[in-house]
């Protein structure tokens, strides 16, 4: 009987955490201190392109939120979602060295499950350093992403980088074929 209940229970926890509501982004960074540490299901628009990989609300897309995804992500998302996910973003980068390599702006609506990390306040020589997330320091949150949970559809591409078509960074090299070996 003992075993059987234990059966039961272990069965139940993923739908348990499958049920889980989402909470918006934007709900999540408005109380950012009560969510920090904790494993939240969180909803949004995820974008990803050349130097930046964040999540963004339309209510709120001046906190954006800078996304790191755990090592065990692909294993703790459903298959199902996953190829959906590599199949969306396989894309994002052709690389070439031909004056052509391009990075495609790719934004599309997700639920991730992970936690919220905050920035953290270093002192060094004297001086208080905060630490933020992302490309250049540029995020004042960070989302550690352990599942995936939902890929929505893509939303519209866009660009503004050297004037090129909408969706596409063109970016110009500067190697040649005849380095010395």
């Amino acid at each position: 009987m003992k075993r059987a209940l234990l059966v039961l229970f272990f069965m139940a926890m993923p739908i348990a955490a499958q049920q889980r509501e989402a909470i918006s982004v934007c709900d999540v960074t408005a109380s950012a201190e009560a969510y920090e540490g904790q494993v939240v299901t969180v909803r949004g628009t995820y974008a990803a392109g050349f130097e930046h990989a964040f999540l963004a609300g339309d209510r709120c897309n001046d906190r954006q939120v800078w996304i790191n995804f755990d090592a065990n992500t692909e294993r703790a998302t459903s298959p199902r979602v996953y190829r959906r996910w590599v199949r969306t973003f396989d894309s994002v980068h052709t690389p070439s060295c031909d004056n052509t390599d391009s990075f495609s702006d790719t934004r599309v609506d997700v639920t991730f499950i992970g936690t919220l990390e905050l920035p953290k306040t270093d002192i060094i020589f004297g001086r208080k350093i905060r630490r933020a997330f992302g490309h250049l320091g540029a995020y004042d949150y960070q989302f550690n992403v352990t599942s995936i949970e939902r890929v929505g559809r893509k939303r519209e591409q866009t660009s503004d980088w050297f004037e090129d078509p909408p969706g596409t960074y063109t970016l110009r090299c500067s190697v040649t074929n005849s380095l010395p070996l």
